[in-house]
């Protein structure tokens, strides 16, 4: 009998050998679940193309199948400084490296080769899908008086659905409370080295998979990446920060957002190389929004 389509569980663990299954553990490898999805299988098909007496469709075959798994989860601290937050085995999926300074911090680094891989086990609506070899791509969003968030997609390939219950002992205390975005919570935001302040902030980055399925070969690769973002300021005068020069002369720049205040509860997105694609002012709401090319 199907289960209810409201409970949901994803748990996921980095694999040591892609494409087999880690065995991720309900009390150990939890996500904290907000606005998941799962695409169960996508199928590419070709056509027999035969030539036939009749009119009408050609019989297909599947030349390959996939699993997706997409949506968010609080963008919060880990609670002790230096440890690793729940959300970490994300970003390692999506081609971060993480590098822990115990006792001080946690940081993710994005890199371009030796990328991490991840076994997924997805329960929803009385049955569990598995992902294997699964990469992603994920996206960082803070909205001043909402809730910090990362984004992401991650895609695997097919390991099989099964009748199943929701699994014992799931443990999603590691995941912290998130701090809501104002000036309290969020003291440091900075571009091009100007102090700004912000309504929104978006950045996305844009990882290329590719699903290879070759002879005694199948895997996702990230085969690129090209990181934008766009924030949203009050109007700044031009001697705080001239976008329009910027502009002009592709200036690279620095971004810094720095999001909580005490060691263990502070989160943050930052680069050394930003550049403004393209300014907009909206002046009857004094806002001046600005896209940029983020990277590397």
């Amino acid at each position: 009998m199907p289960g209810s389509t409201r409970v949901k569980a994803f748990l996921l663990k980095r694999e040591i050998t892609y494409g087999t299954d880690a065995t991720p553990a309900a009390a150990t490898n939890a996500i904290l679940l907000r606005n998941t999805k799962i695409s169960p299988i996508n199928a590419e098909m070709v056509s027999r193309e035969i030539d036939s007496a009749a009119m009408g469709h050609m019989e297909d075959i599947a030349v390959g199948t996939e699993m997706v798994v997409e949506g968010e989860v609080e963008f919060a601290g880990s609670g002790p400084a230096g440890t690793a937050p729940a959300w970490g085995t994300l970003l390692r999926t999506c081609g971060f490296a993480e590098v822990v300074t115990a006792g001080t911090d946690v940081a993710y680094n994005p890199i371009s080769d030796n990328f991490e891989s991840a076994t997924g086990y997805y329960f929803y609506a009385g049955k569990k899908h598995v992902l294997l070899g699964a990469r992603g791509d994920c996206g960082f969003t803070l909205n001043a008086k909402g809730i910090p968030i990362i984004k992401y997609k991650i895609m695997g390939l097919y390991g099989g659905i099964t009748d199943d219950t929701l699994p014992a002992g799931l443990d999603l205390t590691p995941w912290q409370k998130p701090l809501a975005v104002n000036k309290v919570n969020t003291p440091i935001a900075t571009l091009f080295g100007a102090t700004l302040g912000f309504y929104d902030f978006d950045l996305q980055r844009a990882n290329s998979l590719v699903h290879r399925n070759l002879p005694g070969l199948e895997d996702f690769v990230i085969t690129d990446r090209a990181p934008t973002g766009s924030i949203t300021v009050p109007d700044p005068s031009l001697a705080t920060i001239d976008f329009f020069t910027k502009l002009k002369n592709a200036d690279l720049g620095t971004l810094n957002i720095v999001h909580g205040t005490v060691a263990g509860k502070k989160v943050g997105v930052s680069s050394a190389y930003g550049r403004i694609v393209v300014p907009i002012w909206s002046l009857p709401n004094a806002k001046s929004s600005c896209g940029a090319s983020l990277g590397r």
